[in-house]
Order: structure tokens, then sequence, then C-alpha cells
């Protein structure tokens, strides 16, 4: 039965009577529908497992380009006094950014290379924990620190880890249907800003 024409949910084809011998005859009988089964994976794929067009570098790349550079904001602005709190923010506030891959896929639900699925990756990146590093030599993850001595030549460094994971759904025309959450990497974003402080009495401290 060659598949002439297909819907989201029926394959049509015609249905030949041949016969043998020289020359063989070819007879047209009737036309014939069967169900259709789409999917962008074989039916020996376990769900959990079928992922269509996953290219977890490519990803990774598509949504880094959304992801902004961060400038350090301290308080006070232009350096700090031993034993007085500096807040630290980052600029832009990290958020979850977004980027959208469309793919076209071949329709392995019914081995018809002629046929293929709509494929769409929702690739999320999302802020994590900020590392900061103080003058001092001291680390957290609080952006406020307290000066416990002297530094002309300090410098404050933070950083930023987005994790990032792909979601993915697939059309067969009639319907959308979803694929498995992956983690696809990691996009570590750095900064850092000079910052010196000073002891104003000397009984601080």
């Amino acid at each position: 039965m060659p598949v002439v024409y297909s819907t989201p949910q029926t394959d049509w084809g015609w249905v030949y009577e041949v016969s043998c011998g020289d020359p063989g005859v070819v007879r047209f009988l009737h036309l014939i529908s069967e169900p259709r089964q789409p999917s962008p994976c074989s039916s020996q794929t376990p769900a959990a497992s079928c992922v269509p067009g996953l290219n977890p570098a490519a990803f990774v790349s598509q949504v880094q380009g959304q992801v902004p550079p961060e400038a350090l904001k301290a308080r006070p602005p232009t350096g700090g006094v031993v034993g007085v709190p500096v807040e630290i923010q980052l600029q832009p506030t990290p958020v979850t950014e977004f980027a959208e891959i469309d793919l076209s896929v071949p329709d392995l639900g019914d081995a018809d290379p002629g046929e293929v699925l709509h494929v769409v990756w929702v690739v999320e990146a999302s802020p994590e924990v900020v590392s900061w590093n103080w003058p001092d030599g001291t680390h957290s993850t609080n952006s406020t620190w307290i000066p416990q001595t002297d530094s002309a030549d300090g410098t404050i460094q933070a950083s930023l880890l987005y994790e990032v994971t792909a979601s993915g759904f697939w059309s067969d025309g009639a319907g959308v249907h979803a694929l498995p959450t992956v983690t696809v990497g990691r996009i570590p974003v750095a900064s850092q800003l000079a910052y010196p402080v000073q002891q104003v009495q000397p009984a601080l401290g």
C-alpha cells in the first residue's frame, strides 16, 4: 500500500494487485486508510528517552545570548570603612532567561521519511546563588559584608551561575505532546569591582 496522502490522524493509500508474467499486470483495486501513529521517536524508544533534536551545546549557546553581563553597585559607592556594612547589588538583577528552538524532525512513529513533525524546545537559564569574594579574602553567599581590615587595592568579585534546562514539545498537527525536561548545561557569569577600605578610627576593628 503506497501511502499517497496523510492527515494528522490517518494515512491514505492505494491497493494494487500485481500479477506475475511477461508482461505482468498491475491493477488498481481500491483506496484504503490506516490509523496514523505519529511520533518523533520510534516505538522502541522509551518516552523518557525521546528527545528529538536535542543538542545541549547548541541550546546553551542559544540562551547564552539572552544572559546579560553583570555590573556591581556598592553602597557606600566609592569606598568602605572598617566595621561599617557594605551592601552590593548585581545590575541588572538576574532573572530567568529563555530561548526557543524550532525544529523539523522525521516522523519515526510510522517510519515514513516523507512525513515530518514540528518540535519546539524551550531553553531556560535560571540564575542560582551568587558567591561573593571580598577584599579581605573571605567568601560568602550574602551580599552584605562588614570590612575588618584596611585594603587600599581591594576587589569585590561576584560569581553567578545559570542552570540551563530544556523542555520539549512536538506537534502532529492535531495536538501538542510534551517531551521530558532535561538539564543541558551551565552558564557562568563573573563581575568585579575595585573597592578600597580604610580605617577611620584606630580603635575600630
